[in-house]
């Protein structure tokens, strides 16, 4: 617990400012219980008070209603950011990396999920966002995409902030150096 931590704005609208913490080593449920896999990894939404202490938490992992798909060993929540409004519905929403998802029978290439959020801490949506994401990075076996993540802001004009999201062992520029994608990101409600 505490990997990752990023301020996500004040979701739930009491006027501070709350907190996602990532556990990407993570194995249970938001009751407590044992979801069944090893290292899946789950975000911490932590609603807190204006004197430092948590007012209620809310637990993201792959047994959350519209949360991640996730697999043994993904650490989702390696790296958490907060990536503004995205679909317009006035909420913060968020990207969580999970850099050791190994999806579509590959080994540790990684991912992101954009976490569409309601005000509760509850998630309205997933979006997966890997090497087989029609427009998304290309990936090999071990780059770890997701390792890292930054909000770029709107780098193309679009209205739609961008990402940036570390891929820390790449081997595009040679065996194990890194990359760095910018990825020029939209809004899926259009």
């Amino acid at each position: 617990f505490g990997r990752s931590v990023e301020n996500i704005g004040d979701l739930d609208g009491d006027g501070v400012n709350d907190l996602a913490v990532g556990a990407e080593r993570d194995d249970m449920d938001e009751n407590g219980d044992d979801s069944g896999g090893t290292d899946r990894g789950a975000v911490h939404i932590l609603f807190m008070n204006s004197d430092a202490t948590v007012k209620s938490t809310v637990e993201i992992n792959d047994s959350t209603a519209n949360g991640p798909d996730l697999s043994d060993d993904d650490r989702f929540g390696r790296s958490v950011e907060n990536i503004g409004d995205f679909d317009g519905d006035g909420v913060n929403d968020l990207a969580v990396g999970a850099h050791l998802d190994d999806g579509n029978g590959n080994f540790n290439r990684g991912a992101v999920h954009i976490l569409f959020m309601n005000t509760d801490g509850s998630v309205k949506s997933t979006v997966e966002i890997n090497d087989s994401t029609a427009n998304g990075p290309t990936l090999s076996d071990r780059d770890q995409f997701g390792h890292s993540i930054a909000n770029m802001g709107d780098l193309n004009g679009d209205g739609t902030n961008d990402l940036a999201v570390g891929a820390h062992l790449d081997d595009a520029g040679g065996s194990g150096r890194g990359a760095v994608h910018i990825m020029f990101m939209h809004e899926t409600t259009k």
